[in-house]
């Protein structure tokens, strides 16, 4: 059960990582 939160938690920091990545590329390059 706690192993499995983990796993979510950890694929939603990767997920919103790659987005706060994403904008800060793009209004670097805007």
């Amino acid at each position: 059960m706690i192993i499995n939160l983990y796993e979510k938690i950890n694929v939603y920091f990767i997920i919103i990582f790659n987005i706060y990545l994403f904008f800060n590329l793009y209004y670097l390059y805007k």
